[in-house]
């Protein structure tokens, strides 16, 4: 253990990352955490480290964390400072984890979009189909109604990846400011 400067106090951090973040993510955030202390004139004591854990109870249905944690000494007037970082490291790990859903969100929309477009012209050939065949005098009735039915399903489809596309738009545009 390092002398200690009468004025600073030992403390201990420990805190959870979120499994969102990878490893090399996790381990990044806790070395910010610790070079901010150091540029406070903060000593580390014990250089904890950065594991991924189980944790004994979900917190908000996660059910696995990175911990993290270090000993070290500061100044008492410097510990709200300090306080204040750790806060804005987290906001901006909050913030990247949020990028990165509204992102996937994004992808996994695209890809029903462009599913729904081949379920249009899919339904477009059908109705060509179903037209000749009532020009032959064929019986179309049933095919017809299952047709209002799978549009109507088609439609619905729709409005829902209109409204997630507007919801994530809404959440970028709220993000950005």
């Amino acid at each position: 253990m390092s002398k200690m400067n009468k004025d600073n106090k030992l403390y201990e951090i420990a805190y959870l990352i979120s499994p969102a973040l990878s490893e090399e993510e996790a381990g990044s955030l806790h070395q910010q955490i610790k070079g901010s202390l150091q540029e406070m004139d903060g000593l580390i004591e014990n250089d904890g480290a950065v594991s991924k854990r189980r944790l004994f109870y979900p917190i908000k249905k996660v059910r696995d964390a990175y911990l993290a944690y270090f000993d070290f000494t500061l100044s008492g007037d410097k510990i709200t400072e300090f306080k204040n970082s750790v806060e804005e490291r987290r906001q901006n790990a909050v913030d990247k984890i949020k990028e990165r859903v509204d992102q996937f969100v994004q992808n996994v929309a695209n890809r029903y979009e462009a599913a729904i477009s081949r379920l249009e012209k899919l339904a477009d050939r059908i109705d060509s189909r179903i037209a000749k065949m009532e020009a032959d005098k064929i019986d179309v009735t049933k095919a017809k109604e299952l047709m209002v039915k799978a549009k109507a399903k088609i439609e619905i489809a729709k409005t829902s990846i209109n409204g997630i596309t507007t919801t994530i738009s809404t959440n970028a545009t709220t993000t950005a400011l």
